[in-house]
């Protein structure tokens, strides 16, 4: 003669708090754990400079006359003033590790942002 179980014991629950705890963590980990790794290329009439996004700090780049201020901070860069006459860099949007460009044509200057992770495709569509 075979049983019926119908009642749920709380050790019958173990597993299944156990697999959502384990999703949980995976989860947050690929959603918050990533840093702010990867670098800001600047390139000016001078030469070729390097940032970590990862550290916060204020640059001075001078190039061709102008002055421009560079800020880097919570991952992102971001010219925040600059003496020529558009502007444009200063209203362009601050550029991240997933990448992005900030051009100032009349100070002849290229910032560049560039991920940690080599720029790989980590996902196609089938």
């Amino acid at each position: 003669m075979r049983r019926k179980i119908t009642e749920i014991r709380a050790w019958d629950a173990v597993p299944a708090l156990l697999v959502t705890a384990v999703a949980a963590v995976i989860f947050f980990a690929g959603a918050f754990g990533e840093s702010a790794s990867g670098s800001v290329t600047v390139k000016t009439d001078r030469g070729e400079t390097v940032y970590s996004l990862s550290e916060e700090k204020t640059v001075e780049i001078e190039s061709a006359g102008h002055t421009l201020t560079l800020e880097i901070k919570d991952g992102k860069a971001d010219v925040t003033s600059s003496d020529c006459p558009d502007k444009v860099c200063v209203h362009t949007s601050a550029i991240t590790k997933d990448g992005g460009t900030i051009v100032c044509v009349p100070a002849r200057v290229i910032i560049k942002a560039e991920g940690g992770d080599g720029g790989e495709i980590d996902w196609t569509a089938p």
